[in-house]
Order: structure tokens, then C-alpha cells, then sequence
């Protein structure tokens, strides 16, 4: 038997968002993730999992669990970046880490080279 958190849990790694709005219990997911199966569990647990969203309401951990796990799958994070990610959780996304700089760019820009 499973509860909330757990249901929760299974959810986001099926890569299914649930939120509340208006009172309404919604999900966010890519065309045919949501199978009728994954509807069934939600359903048994609906009620408690609207209680869970409402006590953690405007807390994003879901989403961040989610990209956080999906980013996981494409490029695993190295010690180093898996310590500034911790630091950035414990500080509450502190502005310390950040590292503004200014280029001047001359001539031709090359978008797709920059975004590499």
C-alpha cells in the first residue's frame, strides 16, 4: 500500500507534474505519458494528494525533483557540481555563486556557436 508522497514520488518519475489550481487537482506531462493505469493510481489517492500540494503550496520541490532527475538521466552531475547544487539548495538560491561578466562583440555573431 502506498500513500500521498509515495503516489507522489512514482508519479514524477513516470515524468507526470501534478499541481493544484483552483481547487482542482491538474498534471503537466508529455502526450501518452498519462496511461490509464497511472490515472488509477492518482484517482485512489486524489484526495490526499490535494492535501499534500495544499500544505506545500508555492513550494516548487516537485519540479525541481523532476528537471533535477531528467537532467540526471541526460549528463550525471561531477562531485564538484553535485557540492555547488547542495550549497545552492542549503543557501536558498544565494546569488554567491553567480558570476556576471560583459562581452564585446565585434563583427559577426555566431548564436549556435555561443550557446555551445
Amino acid at each position: 500500500m502506498m500513500n500521498a508522497t509515495q503516489v507522489m514520488e512514482y508519479v514524477s518519475d513516470q515524468g507526470v507534474y501534478l499541481y493544484i489550481d483552483d481547487g482542482q487537482l491538474k498534471f503537466k506531462a508529455k502526450k501518452g505519458t498519462m496511461t490509464p493505469d497511472l490515472k488509477k493510481v492518482i484517482g485512489q489517492y486524489k484526495s490526499e494528494i490535494i492535501n499534500l500540494l495544499k500544505e506545500n503550496e508555492g513550494d516548487v520541490f516537485q519540479e525541481d525533483v523532476m528537471i533535477e532527475k531528467r537532467a540526471a538521466e541526460i549528463a550525471p552531475l561531477s562531485y564538484s557540481q553535485q557540492r555547488l547544487w547542495f550549497i545552492d539548495k542549503l543557501g536558498e538560491g544565494s546569488a554567491q555563486y553567480n558570476i556576471c561578466q560583459a562581452l564585446e562583440v565585434h563583427g559577426a555573431f555566431d548564436l549556435a556557436a555561443a550557446e555551445q
